[in-house]
């Protein structure tokens, strides 16, 4: 109940006899509010609500007291509230047993005076004698620790400190000078097997005699906390798991060129490399990735590049590329930075175990190099994403990737840049593939840019014409010649892929403009389908009709060449059987944007290819004349429910809400709203 009341929230109050107790003087006087930042104060406007605040943290430390006060000489572990430190001090003799104690900073120390509401003096003054009070506290805590290494030498072994969080609105920390005094005073650590934020003071206390041989994962958020220094890299031989900050170009330079010696080492002796001769493992004068060979890392981690053109990245897929899992990499957004470029991929080597490999940039044009995914062969996830606005086509073509033999199940999600510059013959080599999202914005958005139909055609090398309704259709492959507006031309996308294990497809912009649903015969596990083709302008409608509901019948035995086949038999292909193109499991499909058809093209689009479809969710598709009415998708889903033909349950309209008589012309009004004498349609 406690740990869920929030002080601007009055109606929960606590009962009638703990708000009589914490009113009485007995109780004012043990939360000494003369000591709370009189604005910090002022957020309480009732003041039994700050009262029930320290009501909590006097609860919580006596509580605790009454715990730990009869098992003291068996406790190995003891929470000290650092507002009860004083009454610990008197009992310090008999903890014989404690091996860790955890210093909680349960009072409201680091609040401090705003001169926008009281004047400089005032907010000097209590600054500097919450300062003092703090200080005070802290040497308190130093204190009682040498009290215990005085007394109990061999027993103590750790600290822990942290905020109680029993003040909202506060984060208080204990300062990391207070914590390394602290951790000096202690034993170093006895062979941790991980380096974090909650012991890395420790190990910072005794660098050169911490044994670090055992430390498999280290983990820091925060640049500076954990330095790879010479000498704790070189000790931490056993890591495996690695989440740190970006520290900048020339971090791993060192595991380069410790990959790249022992590769010389083995060229010329492979029997040294190889069997580890005794007389190698005995020379300590051998540095140590001779003697125990590199870091076998596994799983890495970095956050927060803020440089365009760090070689982190790229270092570690080379140094550590035999034992590489998982690889993960985000930038981070720089305000009122020039749009820069982040590139991943350069020297990469073969990574035969990399199975996650995550690459994300924000406010910045993340490529990567067109043999990043052929190497790594046994990829399981695959998510590179970057935010992109505007592009030119013709800026592809020099950081397009080469195809990729991707065979093992996985998720694939290309975001950005690196979706537009990815090569769809890779498709043809994924047939585990569950989860596949293409686009150049992320999902949540509701817009994004598709270029100009003209310059995104010329870019595939298509020519187009213009059909009875007035929208551009395609009409083949042109040449170089016939397109000189273009220098070179982006692979096509032949939507023909054999994906039998596809469950869920996203796609937007350019890549859902240009969906074809003869994919969907490859793809028979489908169950989700996103096509969004909204842009802000709304200039890139796409119409679909009943031939793209068709594709032709294929043969074994059909010649592709048309050059070997004589005019009758170039006649009878033109007029070959056309197959239904259906998504037998497909339960979920979602259209934004200008899709266009007519209210006739329905009954066959949503329950003939859609059999299974339980929802359906649309957005600015084209309304009227030229498009869809509501009324014709009322009586279309009215009339498959009536014949068992649609199981839909969830429908998602962005229509104008229809009119009253609207309404009861569609019967989507109770009998009794009709008017006298109406029939309403079934």
């Amino acid at each position: 109940m406690w740990s869920k009341y929030d002080p601007w929230d009055f109606e929960d109050y606590p009962p009638p006899e703990i708000l009589a107790y914490i009113l009485t003087d007995e109780f004012k006087s043990l939360c000494r509010i003369d000591l709370l930042c009189p604005e910090y104060a002022r957020l309480y406007q009732v003041p039994s609500a700050l009262l029930f605040r320290y009501f909590r943290m006097v609860l919580s430390r006596e509580a605790n007291w009454a715990l730990a006060r009869p098992i003291l000489g068996q406790l190995r572990t003891l929470t000290i509230p650092i507002s009860d430190i004083g009454r610990c001090f008197g009992v310090v003799g008999q903890l014989a047993s404690l091996e860790c104690v955890q210093f909680l900073m349960d009072e409201a120390l680091d609040f401090e005076r705003r001169e926008d509401i009281d004047t400089a003096s005032e907010a000097n003054d209590f600054t500097r004698m919450a300062k003092e009070r703090k200080d005070a506290v802290m040497q308190e805590v130093i204190q009682f620790v040498k009290e215990l290494t005085r007394l109990f030498p061999e027993t103590i072994k750790t600290a822990m400190f942290s905020d109680a969080e029993l003040w909202p609105w506060l984060h208080q920390s204990f300062p990391e000078k207070i914590q390394v005094e602290v951790f000096q005073l202690l034993p170093p650590l006895g062979r941790p097997t991980t380096l974090s934020p909650i012991n890395w003071f420790q190990v910072a206390a005794h660098p050169l005699t911490t044994n670090l041989g055992a430390v498999k994962r280290l983990i820091s958020r925060t640049i500076g906390v954990i330095p790879l220094g010479d000498y704790q890299r070189t000790k931490c031989r056993a890591l495996t798991f690695l989440t740190i900050p970006s520290f900048g170009k020339g971090s791993f330079a060192w595991a380069v060129q410790e990959k790249r010696e022992l590769n010389a080492l083995k060229i010329n002796n492979s029997n040294i490399y190889g069997l580890r001769s005794t007389a190698l493992l005995l020379d300590t004068k051998r540095p140590a990735y001779v003697q125990h060979g590199l870091d076998p890392l596994e799983r890495v981690g970095i956050a927060a590049f803020l440089e365009p053109f760090t070689d982190e990245v790229d270092d570690i897929a080379y140094a550590f590329s035999e034992t590489l899992v998982a690889l993960v990499a985000h930038t981070t957004a720089i305000v009122d930075q020039l749009p820069r470029t982040v590139h991943f991929g350069r020297g990469w080597v073969t990574l035969p175990r990399l199975k996650h490999l995550s690459l994300n940039a924000q406010d910045a044009r993340l490529t990567i190099d067109h043999l990043l995914l052929s190497l790594c062969p046994n990829i399981e996830l695959i998510q590179i994403t970057n935010d992109i606005s505007q592009y030119q086509c013709q800026d592809l073509y020099q950081h397009l990737c080469l195809p990729a033999s991707l065979p093992q199940r996985c998720i694939m999600v290309l975001v950005g840049w690196p979706a537009l510059t990815f090569h769809p013959d890779t498709l043809y080599t994924t047939p585990n593939i569950t989860r596949l999202t293409i686009a150049t914005y992320w999902r949540n958005q509701n817009s994004g840019y598709i270029p100009p139909i003209d310059e995104l055609n010329r870019s595939f090398g298509i020519t187009t014409t213009t059909s009875s309704q007035g929208y551009q259709t395609e009409e083949g492959v042109g040449t170089m010649e016939s397109l000189p507006l273009m220098t070179n031309i982006r692979p096509l996308w032949s939507w023909d892929w054999h994906l039998p294990q596809l469950k869920s497809h996203f796609l937007n912009s350019e890549f859902a403009y240009r969906f074809r649903f003869q994919m969907l015969r490859g793809c028979p596990a489908l169950e989700d389908l996103d096509l969004n083709i909204s842009t802000t302008d709304g200039q890139h409608p796409r119409e679909i009709t009943i031939s793209d509901l068709y594709a032709p019948v294929t043969s074994d035995n059909d010649n592709d060449n048309d050059n070997d086949t004589s005019p009758t038999q170039q006649q009878h292909q033109k007029y070959q059987p056309q197959e239904r193109i259906r998504a037998p499991r497909l339960h979920s499909l979602r259209l934004y944007g200008r899709w266009i058809f007519k209210d006739a093209f329905l009954p066959e689009f949503l329950t003939e290819t859609f059999p299974n479809l339980s929802l359906l969710a649309e957005r600015n598709w084209q309304m009227g004349d030229d498009g869809i009415t509501y009324a014709g998708l009322v009586r279309c889903v009215r009339a498959a429910a009536l014949s068992q033909k649609l199981k839909l349950k969830y429908l998602y309209l962005s229509f104008p809400e229809p009119t009253l008589e609207e309404r009861i012309e569609l019967g989507m009004v109770p009998e009794i709203d009709a008017p006298m004498g109406k029939t309403l349609p079934e």
